[in-house]
């Protein structure tokens, strides 16, 4: 359809060499900054490479600054929350340690009333034998008991 010899196509043709001010203005809807320099007038053509126009650049190096400063700010929360998560970290390790601690203790306790019950437990026996053969009195058997029950609720 381009390849006729009609108006339009040969309109179509001269035009795509030809910068307009639309097609600058559309180019550069999103850039921002105050035009320092225009090298090229419309109508005027352009080829590859050409400089059409220069912008000051003032907005966009404040904008990349701020940028980089937010970076940096980013990059202080990161590092602050790394070391906060370093902290606790080593404050689980220390409760870890101080709980495995606590455990060996009870471990002894449990082991030490379990040796005071048995102890108590063959004083006991014993006691029940020499009160049989009229060897003690029966107190000695009650307080023998009682040291008996005394071990036993420890150990529970």
């Amino acid at each position: 359809m381009y390849r006729g010899n009609d108006a339009i196509a040969l309109a179509i043709e001269k035009k795509d060499g030809i910068l307009t001010a639309e097609q600058v203005k559309l180019s550069f809807d999103s850039v921002s900054g105050r035009l320092i320099k225009e090298a090229i007038k419309e109508g005027q053509e352009v080829k590859k490479g050409d400089i059409i126009m220069q912008l000051d650049s003032t907005d966009t190096d404040l904008s990349i600054e701020k940028t980089k400063a937010q970076i940096a700010q980013l990059d202080a929360q990161i590092n602050s929350q790394n070391g906060a998560i370093n902290v606790e970290y080593a404050m689980t390790d220390t409760q870890e340690v101080q709980t495995f601690n606590q455990i060996d203790q009870q471990k002894a306790a449990i082991a030490s009333a379990q040796a005071t019950y048995k102890n108590k437990q063959i004083d006991y026996n014993r006691k029940l034998q020499l009160l049989e053969v009229g060897a003690i009195a029966q107190s000695d058997l009650d307080d023998a008991k009682m040291a008996l029950d005394v071990a036993s609720a420890d150990l529970a």
